[in-house]
């Protein structure tokens, strides 16, 4: 056993049995139980649910088709904006494409500066339709940007 050396309410304590006879002592000396209904209740809080995403617009975004000749490339450029109209900064913006036969995006998630512009690059590798689905981490903003991929007739 371990040695003590010290003293509680009177009380000379050098080992853990004395400790634990001392605790045993004082929990039969109290003469009450404090009850459940007794104590402070604590306060039930309201159901804490996450805020969701932050509702976000475009405040100008160009172009909202892309239109684009095969093995030529197309910026896709914006600014995003709060509901109050203020920048997002550094926004997060994502872009997929619904069919990467028809070219590839060439900043994925989309460059974004401090004042709530992004910008990416689209090249069109094959003649086609399709999408390009554009999101923001954290925001609602969800986009749908039609594509479409021209025969390059110039050659």
């Amino acid at each position: 056993m371990d040695k003590f050396n010290f003293i509680i309410d009177g009380n000379h304590i050098t080992n853990e049995e004395d400790l634990h006879n001392f605790i045993l002592e004082k929990i039969d000396s109290i003469d009450y139980v404090v009850e459940d209904d007794l104590r402070g209740k604590k306060k039930k809080k309201p159901d804490c649910k996450p805020p969701g995403p932050s509702p976000v617009c475009l405040k100008l975004m160009f172009p909202y088709k892309v239109e684009v000749m095969r093995g030529c490339k197309q910026m896709i450029f914006g600014i995003l904006v709060d509901k109050h109209g203020h920048p997002i900064k550094h926004p997060i913006i994502e872009f997929e494409l619904s069919d990467y036969s028809l070219g590839n995006l060439s900043f994925s998630p989309a460059i974004s500066f401090g004042d709530g512009c992004f910008c990416t690059t689209f090249v069109g590798e094959r003649v086609g339709r399709g999408f390009i689905k554009m999101c923001c981490r954290g925001t609602d903003l969800d986009r749908i940007v039609p594509v479409e991929v021209k025969e390059n007739h110039c050659c």
